[in-house]
């Protein structure tokens, strides 16, 4: 004790030796509040005893004592402080109170000299959200698309941090970023935190269709984990010069292509259900001289580098319209594209009733008869027709009566028409069953059959009986003279002969 005591007599006598310039410690340091703070300095091992005060006044005692290895003070013995081999001040939990002034002092032996550092600890909080908040835009990222039609001012914030923040907009393009004027607003309600609120009026955009705003945080002393967060403006939000119609099989992985040959700056794929609802976002890329960043907004989509997208495992829901805009150094680019979804039947092919799929059918019919086709399990809905097979006259349809089932995503068609042969003909009546083409869908499927109506018809029958009643007629009268002679020739061989 009597050492420690001499040691801080020495301190409190010796007033030439109050300051260094050597670098065992540094002058101004930042602890975060909540966690386990040490104030770093690094002394010889070799040294009498280190003192630590947490004020710049000489004549207090020390909060923590470290006398050859011995160690003590108020700090110590509470356990709110403790010190590293190297001398360094450990504080076990930080808190507003510690954003003070505190004083290191080496006593380099018990007799002669002492060097003292005045630090300046300042305590940090460092906010919740990792990155500048921009209104309006996701809490989750640091990149959001907006319509121009929405944003009426730029605004951006970062609250809950200590110190002060600052923030700026800037406008960004391939090669540069461009200050705009902006108005910084800084508040507290409690003295230990602050809020940061940064507004700007939206500039003018050198492309017609998208332009790169930036919130920049500008702090070297609080590391957030993004420094900055984007927006990207809509210029020309609902703009679309016509589309592409891409068909795609569900399931199966589909690349909606990006057709632009200058490499894009920017590029943002959108979707909507139909051409007058709103878009949302399913992906952006940016690269530029700062950033090469690529996001995505909706799960089962990827945005490649050559920026086409990719639908990983087409549904019903990923029917409709996909927007491209981009822009390059060279030029702006759009491109819409309409998605049709399609799921190929179960059996895959149209069934004709009375026929087998494993042969090629021919059905006896009469002249005239109703024939029916089905596809079943396909989408999207497809019409049905019959039709004789080129051109061919001789077999006529009429009242087509079609019915429609929805089950489970799919549709079952069934059709059934009313035919009639007009003329008989030696030549096969080939007919068949088809999906009409449309431009609603890809498929083109169809059924033939033969239809043999050679003796089918009250017409032919009415003809060929007859004729077969003629033949009977002129057989029977044949016969009845054959046997008329018979009987005349053996009556006279069985009568007597005359006598002479």
């Amino acid at each position: 004790m009597g050492k420690i005591l001499a040691a801080i007599m020495l301190v409190v006598l010796t007033p030439a030796a109050i300051c260094s310039n050597i670098t065992e410690c540094d002058l101004e340091q930042y602890l975060e509040i909540g966690n386990p703070g040490t104030v770093k300095c690094s002394f010889p091992s070799d040294v009498y005893g280190i003192l630590w005060h947490d004020t710049t006044e000489y004549d207090v005692p020390a909060v923590l004592t470290y006398i050859e290895n011995n160690k003590g003070g108020e700090g110590y013995t509470s356990g709110e402080f403790d010190i590293e081999q190297d001398g360094s001040l450990i504080i076990h939990n930080v808190t507003l109170r510690h954003d003070r002034w505190f004083v290191a002092t080496k006593i380099t032996s018990s007799s002669v000299g002492i060097v003292t550092y005045d630090i300046r600890v300042k305590t940090t909080v460092t906010p919740t959200r990792s990155h500048p908040l921009i209104a309006n835009c996701p809490a989750k990222k640091n990149i959001c698309v907006k319509p121009r039609a929405e944003l009426s001012t730029l605004s951006c914030s970062v609250r809950d941090a200590r110190p002060f923040i600052p923030l700026r907009w800037l406008k960004r393009t391939s090669n540069a970023d461009t200050s705009i004027n902006t108005i910084q607003n800084v508040t507290s309600e409690d003295n230990a935190t602050w809020a940061t609120l940064s507004t700007a009026p939206i500039p003018l955009s050198n492309s017609s269709l998208l332009s790169l705003l930036v919130c920049e945080a500008d702090s070297e002393i609080i590391v957030l984990d993004k420094t900055e967060a984007m927006i990207i403006v809509g210029n020309s939000w609902l703009e679309h010069t016509g589309f592409i119609r891409m068909y795609t099989e569900r399931h199966v992985l589909t690349n909606i292509p990006y057709q632009n040959q200058n490499e894009p700056n920017m590029i943002i794929w959108k979707y909507s259900s139909d051409l007058q609802s709103m878009p949302s976002v399913i992906a952006t890329a940016i690269n530029n001289w700062m950033n090469n960043i690529t996001d995505h907004y909706e799960d089962g989509y990827h945005l490649n580098a050559d920026g086409s997208l990719v639908i990983q495992r087409p549904s019903m829901k990923n029917n409709g319209f996909y927007t491209c805009m981009s822009v390059s150094n060279e030029d702006d680019y759009i491109q819409t594209y309409e998605v049709v979804i399609f799921i190929n039947p179960v059996p895959p092919y149209l069934m004709v009733d009375g026929c087998s799929h494993a042969q090629y059918c021919i059905l006896d019919v009469q002249r005239e008869g109703n024939l029916t086709c089905s596809v079943l399990g396909i989408r999207p809905e497809v019409q049905l027709e019959w039709r004789a097979h080129e051109g061919n006259r001789a077999v006529l349809f009429s009242h087509d009566r079609q019915r429609v089932e929805f089950i489970d995503d799919v549709y079952n068609v069934y059709l059934t028409s009313m035919f009639k042969v007009e003329s008989y003909t030696d030549e096969r009546l080939i007919v068949e069953c088809r999906i009409k083409p449309s431009d609603k869908h890809s498929f083109e499927i169809s059924s033939r059959l033969d239809l043999f109506a050679a003796m089918g018809g009250d017409d032919a029958v009415t003809e060929d009986v007859s004729g077969l009643w003629w033949i009977a007629i002129i057989v029977a009268v044949v016969l009845l003279l054959v046997i008329s002679t018979i009987s005349v020739a053996l009556r006279a061989a069985n009568e007597p002969g005359e006598i002479l």
